[in-house]
């Protein structure tokens, strides 16, 4: 009788895999094998300009879904369609049945445009304190880091009246290598670079246009938290302009370099505090 049983076991099909989530675009996605079906689902109160319809109703869009986050994307089961004017939904079947690894699905504009929905079947983990300090005006600033939608390291820096959210999306899914910030908050005569690195660095330098450097903190993943980075943290003292960051490991040698930061805020009070001429060479946001 066990033996029948067992042989009964081996003998049933493999049930495909069923993935069904709710994008932040009202999207629905459901994947089960090869097949993928597109929903536009309607909220009450939700006001969106262009809506779902006016970018699907008679448009030629790929649709599809993949198993990796990195760039290029990878694992990728695509499909070019032409969605019916007044269809709430569209059913495709893929070349490919990936519903068991998938880890996102989207509809994008035809031949690679813009995405016009996109679910990752991964939640954002809970944001948890990473770090806090004061600056010279007294003002308290705090930290808080977690592992986004993509697996990729996210990061929030609050204080009274102004704040900043991040997430380092070059670094999804693998091990981090380098991506850093500089963040100009409001009022403040110092500015923040932060930024997560490779959980094997042992030491963090930001550089100066002037040529002098500083050290960056480093601090691990917050417990619970299974983002695959550190982060790093540092307080600049006055206007300078930020060259790069650099990360390096236990013996010194290089993990990477950012040559070129992102910056938000402008620092400004009104009054002038000179972070806007003397900001990192990236692009303010």
């Amino acid at each position: 009788m066990a033996l029948a049983l067992v042989l009964l076991g081996l003998a049933t099909p493999v049930q495909a895999a069923t993935r069904s989530k709710l994008g932040g675009d009202e999207i629905r996605f459901a994947l089960s094998g090869k097949v993928l079906t597109v929903t536009i689902v309607d909220r009450r109160n939700l006001i969106q300009d262009p809506s779902p319809q006016e970018k699907l109703y008679g448009k030629r869009v790929d649709v599809g879904c993949g198993t990796s986050f990195g760039q290029p994307r990878e694992g990728l089961a695509m499909k070019r369609v032409k969605w019916p004017v007044g269809a709430r939904s569209v059913t495709v079947h893929l070349a490919r049945g990936i519903s068991r690894s998938a880890k996102w699905c989207l509809v994008e504009e035809g031949r690679g445009g813009g995405d016009i929905g996109f679910v990752s079947f991964f939640d954002a983990e809970p944001g948890r304190r990473l770090t806090s300090g004061r600056f010279t005006d007294g003002r308290r600033w705090r930290i808080a880091s977690w592992r986004g939608k993509q697996l990729e390291p996210c990061l929030a820096f609050r204080l009274p009246g102004d704040g900043y959210t991040m997430c380092f999306d070059d670094e999804a899914e693998l091990e981090a290598a380098l991506s850093a910030t500089l963040l100009l908050p409001t009022c403040a005569a110092e500015g923040v670079v932060v930024g997560a690195t490779a959980r094997t660095a042992r030491s963090a330098t930001v550089s100066f246009g002037d040529g002098t450097r500083m050290e960056a903190a480093l601090y691990r993943r917050p417990r619970g938290s299974r983002v695959k980075a550190q982060y790093l943290v540092a307080i600049l003292p006055a206007p300078v302009e930020v060259v790069a960051v650099e990360t390096r490991d236990e013996d010194g040698k290089l993990i990477d370099r950012d040559g070129r930061l992102s910056a938000m805020g402008t620092g400004d009070c009104h009054h002038g505090q000179g972070w806007p001429e003397m900001m990192s060479r990236g692009e303010v946001e």
